[in-house]
């Protein structure tokens, strides 16, 4: 199976790698981080995700979206555009993008929908029980939920 990679950070590489382990193929895209070193076995790394699903629509299977939260929404849309399940990282997008996301997903045949997930390893985060209990008695709105719970790690490269 082909597997599209949008954003090759801590996040991204290491859904590529569990990917490559699993024996798929995978192709990558980020502006920013370093590319695979040559002769790993990596299929492409682009330096642009259009560019990416450009080329490769029709031959790929899925799209894992692990890039920054700005971007997932126009990646996911392009990606829901040309058929692809999609696994999309959370946060799903920002709190200001809320009503977009929505109106995404209303669109969306029921199909697309059952084929696709939004990551959340943040169930075993020490503070979601906080975060669940404010949400219930209506003092957050989970769309922000984020805010109170630390980012994932570094960037691969960048030091914290």
């Amino acid at each position: 199976m082909k597997v599209l990679v949008c954003g090759f950070g801590s996040i991204g590489k290491r859904h590529a790698d569990n990917l490559r382990t699993l024996g798929h193929q995978v192709v990558a895209a980020d502006p920013l981080s370093a590319p695979p070193s040559p002769g790993t076995g990596w299929l492409m790394f682009y330096r642009s995700w259009e560019r990416m699903l450009s080329d490769h629509a029709d031959s790929a299977q899925a799209c894992v979206i692990a890039s920054p939260t700005e971007h997932h929404l126009d990646q996911l849309e392009a990606a829901l555009d040309v058929g692809l399940p999609v696994y999309l990282e959370k946060p799903a997008c920002t709190t200001a993008e809320v009503d977009r996301l929505r109106t995404l997903v209303e669109q969306q045949p029921s199909t697309a929908l059952i084929r696709s997930t939004v990551g959340f390893q943040y169930r075993a985060h020490p503070r979601m029980p906080d975060v669940v209990k404010l949400a219930r008695t209506g003092q957050l709105d989970f769309t922000a939920c984020d805010r109170l719970l630390s980012r994932y790690g570094p960037r691969v490269g960048e030091v914290m």
